[in-house]
């Protein structure tokens, strides 16, 4: 994880560890848009919590962890 950013970190972290969350609830914006464009995270708003953890972002993770 030594290629995300500060912000990123944090983002795929929460998601991580606490799940899908709200847009309110993210650590950082940008961070999550940075996620999205690296295939480390996803966003559906027909979902009760739209911001997720892809499963490229879970295996980074837990390459790490």
């Amino acid at each position: 994880m030594d290629d995300l950013t500060g912000a990123e970190y944090d983002t795929l972290v929460k998601l991580i560890k606490y799940g899908a969350q709200d847009d309110g609830d993210l650590p950082s914006k940008s961070g999550m848009r940075s996620l999205i464009g690296k295939g480390l995270a996803g966003r559906d708003y027909l979902q009760k919590k739209a911001n997720y953890a892809t499963n490229k972002g879970v295996d980074l993770y837990n390459g790490i962890y």
